[in-house]
Order: C-alpha cells, then structure tokens, then sequence
C-alpha cells in the first residue's frame, strides 16, 4: 500500500471516530465503562437502544445453538437449550458485541443444568484474555429450540427475565441478553434472534404496550413476548464486519460466482439453448446404448461432452470447498483487532465439546 493510500485511510478514519453520528466499532474512543451505567439506567428505564454485533460472533451463537438441537435430538428427542457469554463494549445506548464464548450449559423449557466446573471455572479463565485487549462480558445469550410455529421464539420467559435481572444487578445494569430460535433460523434460511434489557423492578411500562414498543390487546402481546412482557423491552439489532474480513471476501465470492455463472446460469436469451444441449447430449447417450450402431460415432461424441461437463464442475467443486475452507478459518479462527489487523487468537470452538 502506498504512503499516500495509508494516510487517507488515516484520514477517514479520524473523521469517523471524530463523528458521534457515525457508529465506527473499531474507534478507540467513546467508550462507556461499564462501572458508570447504574447512573444512566436509573434516570432512564429505557437507556440503551442498540445492540451492535460482529457477524463472526453471530455466526458462533446459531452454530452453538444448531448444535444443541442436533445432539438433544439424536439423545431424547427434544432439543436441548444452550447457554453462552457475549464479549464486548459499551458505548452510548449501545452494547456491542466482538465475540461470544459457549458454555458446556445444557437445558430445557423447564430447566437448565450447569453443574459441570468448567461452566463455572471457565469465564474466570478467558477474563484475563479478553480485559488485556479492553474487552468485559456484557451479557450472555440461550436458545430457545421451541417448536417451529407462526410467531419466533426469540422472548423473555419469566425466568429470563429473573435471571437478567440479578445479572445486571450484579453487572451494574451493563448486560443485555440475546435469544436464538435455532429452529426457526434454519427453517428460514436466517438469523432469528432478539435482543433484550430488562427493567428496573420498580418501574412499571404503559398497560398495553408491547416489547418492541407497539400497543395491542393482550392476547396479541401473550402470543408474541410471553407473560413477562411487562418486565423487559426489545433492542434494534445490527450487524458489523471489519473491513480485514469484508476485503478478503470479497473476491473469493466474486470469484466463486464468476465460476458458477457461466456454467449454471441460464439467462433468459440463452435458456433455451442450454436446455436443448443437455436435450441433445441425453438423447444421444439413451440411444447410443440401444445398441444402434449408426450412432457409434454419436456416443463418442456424447460420452466426450459428457465427460468435459463433468471435468468443470469438479473443478468448480474443489474450488468451492478450498473457499469453504478458508471462510470457516476467518470467521471461527480470526481475532480481528481495532486496528484492523487479523492474527491468531485462542480457538473457544472446543469450549463447547
């Protein structure tokens, strides 16, 4: 990279940290410690708004929860619910969140068993770790692997909310829960989950209002938030990806899709011709194997298309899964500084064992 190119980037980068307006998860100011909160929640029940999180860590939490429905499936038939911590920041009415670190916790509707040590020993051990590079567990996340039905199943139930609220009692209100409907995510093809604050014991929300902010009649608000609606409320969720990641994806897609295109994409002005050579190629190989000896040379012919077809997409195979390879090393492997910097960072996939 030239000098020149470097210091405009620097430029930019001043300018956005400078910004308040301009949320900028890799700024090295604006940061709220958590130890100053309790001030804040007390004037204002509805203090924090946002929940900003790294798509690395997203991607982490459905996985953990994807897994927790596979392995109680396959050992009772119910899914089991799963547990973690959420590893970030806070900064005004925001949380964000960089990492999450699974906890061998295991569950149910009803129940949640974390008698394991390591479920207790475990966020001591990797503290250390994330407060040398200034980063404090904020919150924590669970699953709820409920039945597929209309409505997510990302609410509070009232355990939840009893558990948040001695949590960010004890975190001076600087916590905030996320709940995954892991079934629901993978019946959508999308990520299901809600994020959510829980109020002070004494403060009591408008009759009617629902927990993202909307009025209805009880029943509506049963059905959707549970019977705990009056006791948490729904924060704007987003998404972030550090620049290092989002660079180095993109040509690989760029990529993989200049692979694909040519060879299965059917525009509409060359449809029909792609439809008749494989029309051809299929007829030509059927009545080769009739027997016809006129069409010696036409099975030739097919079995060498044939053959040329299969050739390209192995390669576009090999191609794909090397791809595959290295998008699961960025995302579950990669510690993605405030610098922007990708280094090797401890692997807590084996946490979750």
């Amino acid at each position: 990279m030239a000098s020149g190119e470097s210091e405009n980037i620097a430029e930019v980068v001043a300018e956005v940290e400078e910004d308040d307006n301009v949320f900028n998860p890799w700024s090295k100011t604006g940061w709220i410690n958590p130890a100053d909160i309790k001030a804040e929640v007390e004037q204002n029940p509805k203090y924090f708004k946002h929940v900003k999180i790294n798509a690395s860590a997203a991607a982490k939490m459905l996985e953990h929860a994807r897994r927790g429905v596979i392995k109680g499936r396959k050992r009772s038939g119910m899914p089991i619910e799963i547990c973690g911590l959420l590893v970030g920041k806070i900064r005004a009415e925001t949380f964000v969140v960089y990492d999450s670190l699974p906890l061998p916790v295991e569950g149910t509707e009803a129940q949640v068993v974390a008698n394991d040590e390591r479920s207790l020993t475990l966020p001591f051990k990797t503290q250390e770790f994330f407060e040398k590079k200034g980063y404090n567990f904020i919150g924590w996340y669970h699953s709820h692997p409920f039945d597929l039905a209309r409505n997510p199943h990302w609410f509070m139930s009232g355990i939840d909310c009893q558990s948040q609220t001695m949590y960010q009692a004890f975190n001076n209100q600087a916590w905030v829960a996320i709940v995954i409907d892991p079934i629901k995510s993978m019946y959508r093809k999308t990520l299901e989950l809600g994020s959510f604050f829980c109020y002070p014991p004494e403060y009591n929300p408008p009759e009617n209002e629902s927990c993202d902010g909307l009025v209805a009649d009880l029943e509506t608000i049963y059905d959707r938030w549970g019977h705990a609606y009056k006791r948490y409320y729904l924060l704007e969720t987003d998404y972030f990806m550090s620049n290092h990641v989002l660079n180095t994806l993109a040509p690989i897609f760029d990529d993989w899709k200049n692979s694909f295109l040519p060879a299965l994409e059917r525009p509409e002005t060359q449809g029909r011709h792609k439809v008749a050579t494989l029309r051809t190629l299929s007829s030509t190989l059927e009545s080769s194997e009739k027997g016809f000896k006129s069409n010696r040379k036409n099975l030739d012919t097919g079995m060498i298309e044939s053959r040329r077809y299969n050739h390209k997409i192995s390669a576009v195979e090999c191609r794909c899964r090397a791809y595959a390879h290295i998008i699961k090393g960025l995302i579950f492997n990669a510690d993605l500084g405030q610098d922007g910097t990708c280094t090797q960072a401890e692997n807590f996939t084996t946490m979750e064992q």
